[in-house]
């Protein structure tokens, strides 16, 4: 083995000690924290993820508000909301591709033959 290499890797061994003991002694300092120090923390992590899903429900609501639903009285649930838009994208996309042609709503439903059944159907 030439002796440039040996002297390389005999350099980087001393460098991934102490990078293994700066790891460390930074993954020991994570339980040193005091219990209030870990309360804001946890605090300040639940309120971003409020925030988080908030946002991600108000951008539901608004998705429901232009998609077309079977029903005014029920709301959709998020996997419905989904599946609905994916629908009608769908139908958007045929009625283009027919040139304006009019297209059966009720081929492409989320509904099957009972509510519980999410099958997107479509006339091709």
């Amino acid at each position: 083995m030439p002796a440039s290499v040996a002297w390389s890797v005999e350099s980087e061994q001393p460098l991934k000690k102490r990078k293994l003991e700066t790891r460390r002694l930074s993954d020991s300092s994570a339980l040193i924290l005091s219990p209030t120090v870990q309360k804001r923390r946890r605090q300040a992590a639940n309120a971003r993820e409020r925030k988080r899903m908030n946002g991600l429900n108000e951008a539901f609501d608004r998705l429901r508000e232009v998609v077309p639903a079977p029903s005014i009285d029920q709301k959709l649930s998020k996997f419905e909301t989904l599946q609905m838009a994916q629908s009608y994208i769908l139908a958007l996309c045929d009625l283009l591709d027919n040139n304006g042609e009019d297209v059966d709503a009720a081929d492409y439903t989320i509904f099957g033959g009972s509510e519980s059944s999410f099958e997107l159907t479509s006339p091709n």
